[in-house]
């Protein structure tokens, strides 16, 4: 069996052969930084959408559920704190949708807790049905994780005004 290499190699014509050169991790790096270019003033992309949309709708329907008379566990949430929940929901759904890098950053930071909690949910669940729908979240959460992820690169490039933006 021949010898596996995780590194990246490029090939760069030598004195008559190829030579093969290894790129560094922080080469590499370099190399997917200066392809990135900074996002536009109205340039919104697909993650960024579904995350506004997410963060708002959450706050709509929890503010929903709690005016309807849903409880949780037999007891209903106190009204304080749902309303707390919505505003710090709808804050997050306008900072996404203006590329802030807090909201970004606070947003995946929940999908995350949400995809640990979920798994854990899955691990435990006697239930087939609930197990299917725990999958499905994470497999969604963590979509959304890994595209915003991108986004959040291209968010802390410096505009043309020599600023970066999300600030």
């Amino acid at each position: 069996m021949g010898r596996r290499s995780r590194k990246q190699s490029l090939t760069e014509p030598g004195a008559g052969e190829q030579q093969k050169v290894r790129l560094s991790s922080a080469e590499r790096d370099d190399i997917a930084r200066a392809e990135l270019q900074p996002l536009g003033a109205s340039e919104r992309p697909l993650a960024v959408k579904i995350a506004s949309l997410l963060a708002a709708a959450l706050a709509v329907s929890n503010l929903g559920l709690a005016i309807a008379g849903q409880t949780v566990q037999g007891q209903r949430p106190s009204l304080l704190w749902v309303l707390v929940f919505g505003a710090l929901m709808l804050i997050a759904s306008w900072g996404i949708w203006n590329l802030r890098y807090w909201a970004l950053l606070g947003f995946q930071a929940i999908l995350a807790i949400l995809i640990v909690w979920m798994s854990q949910l899955v691990l435990v669940s006697a239930n087939l049905r609930v197990a299917a729908v725990c999958v499905i979240v994470i497999a969604l959460a963590s979509w959304l994780f890994w595209k915003l992820i991108r986004v959040l690169g291209r968010v802390k490039m410096p505009s043309p005004n020599g600023r970066a933006r999300g600030r």
